[in-house]
């Protein structure tokens, strides 16, 4: 089998719906429509809904990095107070 570019979009016929699988890295992007949309509009509107989900990941990381640097600084904040009162 041939190797196929991720930004081609596959479609597949099924009587009078049209499937497009859009492939990003792990994720399969899947529309099924009735409509008489070119496979280009469907493949674009998939290209959305992966930027969309790009978002929301990439706010979702960085909210957990916060949280890490802040726990982290919170332990040398309380280990350099054990310190003092230990040597004082």
């Amino acid at each position: 089998m041939a190797h196929q570019n991720e930004d081609t979009p596959r479609v597949v016929l099924a009587g009078n719906h049209k499937i497009v699988f859009l492939i990003r890295g792990p994720i399969y992007l899947i529309c099924v429509s009735r409509t008489m949309e070119p496979t280009a509009h469907l493949a674009r509107q998939l290209q959305f809904v992966y930027t969309q989900v790009c978002v929301i990941m990439i706010k979702i990381i960085s909210m957990v990095v916060v949280v890490v640097v802040v726990a982290v600084v919170v332990v040398m904040v309380v280990v350099v107070m054990m310190m003092m009162i230990y040597y004082y």
